[in-house]
């Protein structure tokens, strides 16, 4: 049975730019913030979906998390973009900031997932080389559905 609900997603993200021995050489780059999405569950399978601005414009975001524990993002509009994350995988990938296209590479190190049809927590903890320059990323995102909801 799918159901579909709107949500809260507060996204929390902490990048830590690494110098070419792996140390962060800069201050890292935190952002929070809380955007306004629908979740949906399709049997063992959740979907987000939600919309984001930034500096080139409006992202529509499109996260899937597998019964096996893998999770995909696809994001469309003023990024593109398409990862797999899958504990100890390497994904590699398109990312495209219109008109620019980099190769992106993600190592996923870690996903702690306890999102069901009543909210909960994605976090995932990756390593990432975009166009050469290599990040480490802690993403956690947290989902509280609508107080609206009925049913």
């Amino acid at each position: 049975m799918t159901t579909l609900f709107p949500v809260s997603i507060r996204l929390h993200s902490v990048i830590d730019n690494l110098d070419e021995r792996g140390v962060r050489d800069t201050e890292p780059e935190i952002s929070i913030t809380t955007v306004r999405g629908s979740m949906r569950t399709d049997g063992d399978i959740i979907h987000l979906r939600y919309k984001e601005s930034t500096d080139g414009g409006e992202v529509d975001s499109h996260i899937t998390v597998y019964p096996d524990g893998k999770v995909s993002i696809s994001r469309t509009g003023a990024i593109l973009s398409d990862i797999l994350f899958a504990e100890g995988e390497e994904c590699r990938t398109i990312y495209s900031i219109p008109p620019y296209r980099f190769d992106m590479s993600v190592m996923t190190e870690r996903i702690r997932c306890s999102l069901d049809k009543d909210g909960g927590e994605l976090a995932l903890y990756y390593g990432m080389n975009v166009g050469g320059g290599e990040k480490r990323v802690r993403m956690k995102l947290t989902v509280t559905p609508d107080n609206k909801r009925k049913g």
